[in-house]
């Protein structure tokens, strides 16, 4: 065998792989979401029961614990489907702050408190609605709230603005800097990527790279700035309905 057909054997067979690896983590993230779901609706029918403080302290815990690990799955399969190329866009009109922002805050509601954070949602005019996959939006998003609250100091707030541009609808996420570096910022952009001695975010979460993944799939821009005034922006655009059609 020559070198030439050796390399493309390898090759052919590394494909193989990919996609055995890419379908696992989707058969894998569904059936976990399909467990979490269901332990979802058993804990939340268990609020109905007469319960002690300790007993609903715990409850609350495990509600909160079964719905990040829910949120992880949905991402694990968002990211197999991004990554491998067979899903397809399904852009709608959608409001920015209820149907997307909103509903991101509220999943992190435990850990918001936990830090002692809050949070403001402007959008530059009333009725501004977005040309995106509303799915995909949200869990983009999620990952980019994710960093936002784990990255910025306790005690803080963070500022969201959704601004309508000329071509595009920016989203911009502001919160103080406690850690990180441009460098490091720009590391979270790969897969599993996360900042050493930063304890509170967990190694199994995919991060911004998955955030990155569905802006592009857009055909928009991402950027992430650390700056020198001790501030962590990241922001993103989307074009408007228009330029997609």
């Amino acid at each position: 065998m020559s070198e030439i057909d050796r390399l493309r054997a390898e090759n052919t067979r590394l494909r193989q792989l990919n996609n055995l690896y890419r379908n696992a983590i989707t058969f894998a993230g569904h059936e976990w979401r399909n467990q979490l779901s269901l332990l979802n609706l058993s804990v939340s029918r268990l609020q109905y029961d007469t319960l002690n403080d300790q007993q609903q302290t715990l409850l609350m815990h495990l509600q909160h614990s079964a719905a990040a690990m829910l949120r992880i799955a949905h991402q694990y399969m968002s990211l197999a489907h991004v990554e491998h190329g067979v899903f397809q866009l399904h852009p709608v009109l959608t409001n920015p702050a209820e149907n997307i922002l909103n509903p991101v805050f509220a999943s992190f509601a435990h850990l918001l408190a936990d830090r002692h954070q809050t949070y403001a949602i402007n959008v530059s005019r009333p009725g501004l609605l977005v040309w995106a996959d509303s799915e995909l939006l949200l869990t983009a998003c999620q990952n980019i709230v994710g960093a936002a609250v784990r990255y910025s100091a306790t005690q803080s707030e963070i500022m969201v603005d959704v601004l309508e541009r000329v071509n595009v609808d920016e989203f911009s996420f502001v919160c103080s800097n406690t850690i990180l570096t441009n460098s490091e910022l720009q590391q979270l952009s790969d897969p599993f990527n996360c900042v050493k001695n930063q304890p509170t975010l967990l190694p199994t979460e995919i991060g911004l790279y998955l955030a990155c993944l569905i802006i592009n799939a857009h055909n928009g821009r991402i950027d992430f700035e650390a700056s020198p005034s001790g501030k962590l922006q990241f922001t993103f655009t989307l074009p408007k309905r228009s330029l997609r059609n």
